[in-house]
């Protein structure tokens, strides 16, 4: 499996686990239920896909510093939402993520501002 593979199933089990209880009825009614997956599963498979090839994706980052903030890990997801906001900009998505890891990180790690 390549780094592509973990970063398809992490981003679709972590958005499926954020999702809001009115949109899970919605995706339910529409496609027959809703896979399950839990914050540890994101944590393997973004820890995958950073062995396979760190450092190359900033939302795989950003999705493993989510998935540890929610576990309650705050230090492990600390470091990796400062390590997504530390990347290097090369992409329209790297700008996204990393304005999505800025305002995570002022959500869950400074307070109101």
């Amino acid at each position: 499996k390549d780094k592509q593979w973990y970063q398809r199933r992490v981003r679709g089990a972590l958005e499926l686990k954020d999702m809001a209880w009115y949109q899970k009825k919605i995706v339910s009614a529409l496609f027959g239920g809703i896979p399950h997956s839990t914050y540890e599963e994101v944590v393997e498979y973004c820890s995958r896909a950073e062995e396979i090839a760190p450092g190359s994706w900033s939302r795989n980052l950003f999705l493993l510093g989510r998935a540890y903030t929610r576990l309650g890990d705050r230090r492990q997801g600390r470091f990796y939402i400062e390590k997504t906001i530390e990347q290097p900009v090369h992409t329209h998505d790297d700008k996204l993520v990393a304005e999505q890891a800025e305002e995570f990180y002022k959500k869950e790690y400074r307070g109101p501002s």
